[in-house]
């Protein structure tokens, strides 16, 4: 009698893909007014026990021809349950940052632009910005006048992504009402224009 090992396969590439599907990128800021020089991606795990990444690569995909124009490999590096994983290029300016994939001031193109995570050749989880990418559907855009602004899910286990205050290695905070940002001057009214 033949047994079949497609059983084991399903069984073994299903809890591969539970294992490292699991992680999601939760959080980007790509400018900043001036120099970009707190860029960060944000990774998090929302199962309950930790992740680890071996094997995982993050890309960061040139939303004008679709090449990688950074990689990230992330083996031996794990997210504890719950947790964050904090990737930047210049840590004295993002203090959470866990691994330093520089260079420091424009480490993330400002888009049209996406960034995908890969692990044995599956995209895991991606996102794009400024524009559709790649067959990715735009996140939205940060906007560059205001200083700590990022794109986040919220919640960041999955929820959609919005316009938060940065928030690297926690939970994003979702921004209040635009009448409250008026008041606090993160929202500036835009000009009437004359009428000539």
């Amino acid at each position: 009698m033949r047994r079949s090992l497609l059983p084991l396969a399903l069984v073994l590439g299903l809890a591969a893909r539970t294992a490292a599907g699991t992680v999601l990128i939760s959080e980007i800021d790509y400018d900043q007014p001036g120099a970009d020089e707190a860029e960060f991606i944000e990774l998090h795990n929302p199962d309950g026990a930790a992740a680890s990444l071996d094997g995982h690569v993050l890309e960061l995909v040139n939303g004008a021809d679709g090449s990688v124009y950074r990689s990230a490999a992330l083996d031996g590096l794990t997210i504890a349950a719950g947790g964050f994983l904090v990737l930047c290029g210049n840590p004295a300016r993002v203090p959470t940052c866990d691994l330093d994939i520089g260079p420091a001031t424009h480490l993330i193109q400002n888009g049209p632009d996406a960034a995908r995570l890969v692990a044995a050749g599956l995209v895991l989880d991606a996102v794009a910005w400024e524009g559709v990418v790649a067959g990715l559907a735009s996140i939205g855009s940060d906007d560059p006048a205001v200083a700590d602004l990022a794109l986040a899910r919220i919640p960041a286990a999955g929820g959609p992504f919005r316009p938060t205050r940065a928030t690297p290695g926690g939970a994003p905070l979702p921004l209040p009402p635009p009448w409250a940002l008026l008041a606090t001057g993160l929202l500036l009214m835009p000009r009437a224009r004359d009428r000539g």
